[in-house]
């Protein structure tokens, strides 16, 4: 994940659809910002073009659930919310976990209780990434102002910090199995259009490198794979090929 200044003092995020931003990580990013000297930043600005418009998991449907999330390139907590809502009382469920203005409103449309939410739709869940940050910026002491975008990196932005995730590949895939996190399953398989970050990644290169895989690694014919985490009724696989 690329973080930029502008002549502006705004603060740019460059998303590369890193799938493990949790709130911890963002913690680390916030500390990292911080040792590179910046201090203040007049808003924030969020590009997650790394992705394409048209990408968009086949088989997701309009549920809150979390195995419903959209799939961006800038994602915070794999595009989930976790609340409790007592009476009219709205709490993060999470105590590393700033609770932000559009957490709130998720809260106050929904029912009682302790849930776990998706953010549904993508402009939504790249503006929730930077509702985080710049609450994670301003506990470790960098003034944030209240803009807000999301838009294209502006030419002439100069980068300051590139984070690379505390968690490795294999730290990310075990709890992926464990849990079934079909947000990480999908962000993973969509990186294989585009494995060095140095286009932009669409749905249909994603589904031709990993046809391709298939085809090459294990000799499979006669199959479909629509994503990365079998949310698509359109999958087909044999039996044999599934185990």
């Amino acid at each position: 994940t690329d973080f930029y200044t502008d002549g502006a003092g705004w603060l740019w995020v460059k998303g590369m659809a890193d799938p493990y931003l949790v709130s911890e990580e963002l913690d680390r990013i916030a500390q990292g910002l911080k040792s590179k000297g910046v201090r203040e930043v007049k808003g924030i600005g969020l590009d997650d073009g790394f992705f394409a418009p048209d990408v968009e998991i086949a088989g997701r449907s309009a549920s809150d659930n979390p195995y419903d999330a959209p799939v961006t390139a800038l994602a915070a907590n794999f595009n989930t919310v976790s609340l409790v809502r007592t009476g009219s009382k709205v709490t993060s469920a999470e105590p590393q976990t700033p609770l932000t203005a559009t957490a709130r409103r998720l809260a106050e449309g929904g029912g009682p209780g302790k849930k776990r939410v998706n953010l549904k739709q993508r402009s939504v869940a790249v503006g929730y990434f930077g509702e985080v940050l710049a609450a994670k910026l301003r506990a470790a002491g960098i003034q944030v102002g209240e803009g807000q975008r999301n838009a294209p990196l502006p030419s002439g932005a100069k980068r300051v910090y590139r984070h690379q995730n505390s968690r490795t590949l294999a730290e990310m895939v075990e709890p992926t199995l464990d849990y079934s996190n079909n947000f990480i399953a999908n962000a993973l398989f969509l990186h294989l259009a585009s494995p060095e970050g140095k286009a932009q990644v669409s749905m249909a290169g994603a589904q031709r490198a990993m046809t391709d895989f298939a085809r090459k690694r294990f000799g499979w014919r006669d199959f479909t794979i629509e994503d990365g985490a079998g949310l698509s009724r359109g999958n087909r696989l044999s039996a044999r090929q599934l185990v």
